[in-house]
């Protein structure tokens, strides 16, 4: 989800082709990788969900699909966005 966001921002740029290079040597870097949505990460996604609706608090998706992952792999989430303020137990560095 952050690659997709990420080239999001490379469409709507003027420096798609710059950027594009830049993160593909980030990439390539030996401590770099790349996760994927497993079971897991379902599974903490719909609790996440149901609690941020209880709490009248929801976050976009793309945000709840990062929130879901970081935990599962025992990753602190770097951000700026406030979104995920709304999720205490959520990992921050």
């Amino acid at each position: 989800m952050v690659l997709a966001e990420i080239k999001a921002g490379f469409y709507g740029g003027t420096q798609q082709s710059r950027n594009e290079r830049l993160l593909q040597a980030f990439l390539a870097t030996a401590t770099v990788r790349v996760l994927f949505p497993t079971q897991g990460t379902t599974d903490q996604y719909a609790r996440l969900f149901v609690q941020l609706k209880r709490a009248g608090t929801p976050i976009p998706n793309s945000d709840l699909r990062i929130a879901a992952m970081a935990p599962e792999h025992n990753l602190a989430l770097i951000t700026q966005d406030r979104h995920f303020d709304r999720i205490p137990q959520l990992p921050r560095a």
